[in-house]
């Protein structure tokens, strides 16, 4: 096993509806899905250990609105049934009122599966439909931060640590900062002008993000002179848009972003108003799931490689370890930043499971770095 446990509650700074479900405000995708598991077992490969005897695990998770949220489903999904589960998904609008709709409407059908998977429009928000789903089955919480209210209702978490991602990219930027510094670039203030574009308010993962760069460049900061909310490419664009007398009047020297969607329509905007990324402003995201032919170029400086393929995998043989266990070990389980794909653990998974985020800097990168056997554009791609 090529897992990396640590006791603390922090990572390293390393590195669909499937079934037919007749509710309000579900999304309904493909039908039932491994119908035939009991029979079938694990795929060839696949630890005959963590085998899920064609156990149904129902997942609530936000609609396929992106990339990486399409590729996340489709993977963990997948991961399941050849680990021999059923599977039904549920999607929603990045609505906690309508995702709390959803969850009262499925448990009044009277189904019980063998674990949920949680991905909350909102981890706040949605604390009381996890203490509904608690008393059912285990809740496997990903993608957002479990919050302190909500912990003694989930299981285990698994997925990205978003305080790690951004302390990854604010690093990133960092080494872009003091680069343009040592190659005598003239930034418009001693501390270098920043833009900021993070994810929707309220949202775990965007709170998160946010902390982490904030954390780790809090001794050396930059200049902020303009932030904006976003969802997706069109919020970047348009918010760039709006922002745009300020940034051209103050001068601007760097963008973080979210992720590459908002950044690629912030891309848009500047360069509709002359602002050459790449040349006149240094561009660092969360990351990447619409191409890596921006960084390779250099147009945008670098990402976090948070992949949506690894993240939905590790989710799913997270379940199947709880369940073929039904132990939690304490403290955080930081898995290996690899080249190649480590073995999947049999053993009990720990109170965070969290995936490697290592960082791709520079357009060198793009074509050496790989992790668990995926190329950065593969990764990127998702």
């Amino acid at each position: 096993m090529r897992a990396v446990f640590r006791k603390s509650m922090r990572g390293l700074l390393a590195p669909l509806l499937v079934a037919s479900l007749v509710l309000a405000g579900c999304g309904n995708d493909d039908g039932d899905s491994g119908a035939d598991g009991a029979s079938q077992g694990v795929k060839d490969g696949l630890p005959p250990e963590l085998d899920g005897k064609g156990q149904l695990v129902t997942i609530f998770m936000l609609s396929g609105i992106s990339p990486f949220l399409t590729d996340w489903q489709k993977t963990v999904v997948q991961q399941l049934e050849d680990l021999n589960f059923k599977t039904k998904v549920i999607t929603n609008e990045r609505d906690p009122a309508q995702q709390d709709q959803q969850v009262q409407q499925y448990l009044a059908t009277g189904e019980k599966p063998a674990a949920f998977i949680w991905w909350p429009a909102s981890s706040a928000a949605g604390v009381n439909s996890t203490k509904l789903l608690s008393k059912v089955a285990p809740v496997i919480q990903t993608n957002q931060a479990v919050t302190p209210e909500g912990k003694e209702f989930i299981t285990l978490y698994a997925g990205v640590d978003d305080v790690t991602n951004g302390e990854v990219s604010g690093q990133i930027l960092l080494n872009a900062r003091e680069n343009d510094i040592a190659a005598g670039r003239q930034l418009h203030s001693p501390e270098g002008n920043i833009v900021m574009f993070n994810g929707p308010d309220g949202y775990q993962g965007s709170i998160d993000r946010l902390q982490g760069f904030t954390d780790v460049t809090a001794s050396d900061p930059f200049n902020e002179i303009a932030s904006s909310a976003n969802a997706n490419a069109d919020d970047g664009y348009k918010n760039a848009t709006a922002l745009m007398p300020k940034l051209k009047s103050e001068g601007v020297d760097y963008l973080w972003s979210f992720n590459q969607s908002i950044a690629s329509g912030a891309i848009k905007a500047l360069q509709q108003n002359g602002i050459i990324p790449g040349k006149d402003i240094t561009i660092v995201d969360g990351s990447c799931s619409i191409g890596s032919e921006t960084y390779a170029s250099g147009e945008s400086y670098g990402t976090v490689l948070q992949s949506a393929v690894i993240e939905a995998q590790v989710v799913a043989d997270s379940v199947a370890r709880y369940l073929s266990t039904e132990k939690v070990e304490s403290g955080d389980e930081q898995l290996e930043n690899s080249a190649e794909p480590p073995p999947i653990p049999t053993t009990a998974p720990h109170e965070r499971v969290l995936i490697p985020l290592p960082p791709l800097e520079g357009a060198e990168a793009v074509a050496t770095e790989k992790v668990w056997g995926l190329t950065v554009p593969v990764l990127c791609a998702q």
